[in-house]
């Protein structure tokens, strides 16, 4: 167990420092923070037949939520596709190989790593969101778990989703990058 969240931390902290996430991570803040407009804003970021919810922690945290979901399908896929293809391509895969942890271990820490590297980007949407609520409210109460709930119900099955996407991806499509990314982007669609 030890080995495995070695191996886990390394992942993560690895993946954490490269170029892609901190650039995912710079525009993750600046789109959650378009996400939840002031009330008297021009513009709407979820609008039903003309109608725009009351500004609410419910009302913002549906919209920051939906978005970050959003954000998070069609975009978390590239950013954690590659994983197993960088530790391959690094040699890292040769050291892990050395050690006694299991091929299914290995993709489970793999899969882990993903699912923290999207959750990373997730949570600092959430605390985007609740800054820009307190920013731009409208004189509502701030409930927390109003806010948190549509997280739970949207974000966390989309990034236990994509997270295994991303795995299952590599393993059965693992020379073929391209084509992994054309199969999501247009299964994404639907």
């Amino acid at each position: 167990m030890r080995k495995l969240f070695n191996t886990l931390k390394g992942d993560y902290l690895q993946r954490s420092r490269s170029y892609a996430f901190l650039i995912t991570i710079a525009i993750a803040v600046y789109v959650a923070h378009a996400f939840v407009p002031p009330p008297e804003a021009d513009y709407s970021t979820l609008n039903l037949s003309g109608y725009n919810g009351v500004y609410n922690s419910a009302w913002a945290g549906h919209i920051s939520a939906l978005m970050t979901t959003l954000m998070l399908s069609l975009c978390g896929f590239y950013l954690v596709n590659g994983a197993i293809k960088k530790d391959i391509d690094t040699e890292v895969g040769l050291i892990i190989a050395a050690t006694p942890i299991t091929n299914s271990g290995y993709l489970f820490v793999k899969f882990l790593g993903n699912i923290m590297i999207l959750f990373t980007i997730s949570g600092i949407t959430l605390l985007v969101g609740i800054i820009m609520f307190f920013i731009r409210n409208s004189g509502y109460p701030f409930q927390i778990g109003h806010f948190l709930s549509p997280y739970f119900f949207m974000a966390v099955p989309v990034v236990i989703l994509v997270s295994g996407l991303a795995i299952a991806a590599e393993v059965f499509l693992s020379r073929r990058t391209i084509l992994q990314n054309v199969i999501y982007f247009f299964c994404s669609l639907l």
